[in-house]
């Protein structure tokens, strides 16, 4: 059973995406938020404990087996076991690196391509079946990626959409972090930019280290609730900027 309060967040966000409201309204739900995001906070960490190692498993290969059976009836004993193996730290790093992650890193305008990626995050965290959720993130982390990193990195591609979806499908399992999903291209982005950085410096750009930084980046966006407020909030504005124009062209029909 739910607690009291559990889907507040769930229908704060979906509901600002299926009506129009005045510009007031919508500076309070941004407000509310961090409000809502801050109650969910210790779950959201338990769960970037949990989240984060299978994640960067599932993009090094790390894992036995076909993906689908991960991704159904073997996923819950994963968590359990990855629950009890960090169970004794659970208070260590809790903070780490969280001043690296600051508000002004979502402040800039979003591309076209990463807009359209936002959008169907955020479908994703309303869709209905797991299969349609995870088809939505694996084409927003395709879209969200340039073109220019795609050709870099296009061999590492299908396995950073493998990680994304066993995200997605785990932020899923608990109503209250469902509306989380809508991160999922963020720390996509942020992943790429850091395995960017990685080749930069001349060091080879493996799975294993994909799977490394994809981990990192997942444990230290939803550990964060300031951070995953600012990124819910920007979800919002990208969402409603393509959602409005093909509600009105689909009224004009």
């Amino acid at each position: 059973m739910l607690g009291e309060g559990e889907g507040e967040l769930e229908s704060e966000l979906e509901g600002e995406l299926e009506h129009e409201h005045g510009e007031q309204f919508f500076g309070r739900a941004f407000r509310g938020i961090g409000r809502l995001v801050r109650r969910a906070a210790p779950l959201l960490r338990s769960v970037a404990r949990v989240a984060a190692p299978i994640v960067g498993k599932v993009v090094a290969g790390a894992l036995p087996g076909p993906f689908g059976a991960l991704a159904s009836q073997g996923l819950n004993a994963l968590l359990s076991e990855q629950e009890h193996e960090f169970g004794e730290h659970e208070h260590e790093h809790e903070h780490e690196h969280e001043h690296e992650l600051s508000e002004h890193e979502v402040s800039h305008e979003l591309g076209e391509h990463e807009a359209m990626a936002e959008a169907m995050a955020h479908y994703a965290a309303q869709a209905e079946h797991e299969l349609e959720a995870e088809a939505m993130v694996g084409a927003a982390t395709t879209v969200t990626i340039s073109r220019r990193d795609r050709r870099a990195l296009r061999r590492l591609v299908p396995h950073l959409v493998r990680g994304a979806a066993i995200l997605t499908r785990i932020l899923r399992l608990r109503r209250r972090t469902r509306p989380i999903v809508r991160v999922v291209p963020t720390i996509i982005r942020r992943t790429v930019r850091s395995l960017r950085r990685s080749a930069a410096a001349g060091r080879p750009i493996t799975r294993r280290r994909a799977g490394a930084i994809m981990a990192r980046q997942t444990r230290r966006v939803l550990s964060s609730p300031r951070y995953c407020s600012a990124v819910l909030r920007r979800n919002i504005r990208a969402s409603r900027a393509v959602v409005r124009p093909r509600a009105r062209r689909a009224r004009a029909i």
